[in-house]
């Protein structure tokens, strides 16, 4: 394992998700409407200003797509999702600025950048 975030994930699974990672050669690649799209729809349907699909690397957390913050990608040690692949079940943080795990992080003290969308017809979903 290259990175403490990490820590709680055993080795050898450790090794297969990033080399199943790699193997589907994503990270770093350009936007993508189709993957926008569900972003998007995931926002609308929690009622939530961010929501993000991400990789999470052996280095850092990797934003495919993005909806309410400024960033492409975080180091591991501020990734919140790092803590979702450690989880054997559902994980739900219904308030990251109340949660003491992440109450401090940057990506949940600073304000949701909303980016202004073209596809008004979410709205009427």
């Amino acid at each position: 394992m290259t990175n403490s975030a990490t820590s709680n994930l055993s080795a050898d699974y450790e090794e297969q998700r990033l080399a199943a990672l790699a193997a589907y050669h994503i990270l770093d690649t350009p936007e993508d409407v189709a993957f926008d799209d569900i972003t998007h729809l995931a926002a609308l349907m929690c009622d939530t200003p961010i929501a993000v699909i991400n990789f999470i690397d052996g280095e850092r957390q990797w934003f495919k797509s993005v909806l309410g913050l400024k960033v492409r990608e975080t180091p591991l040690d501020i990734s919140i999702c790092v803590h979702v692949i450690q989880q054997p079940d559902l994980f739900v943080v219904p308030d990251t600025r109340l949660d003491p795990r992440f109450a401090h992080n940057p990506l949940s003290s600073s304000k949701p950048n909303p980016q202004p969308s073209s596809r008004k017809q979410y709205a009427a979903l």
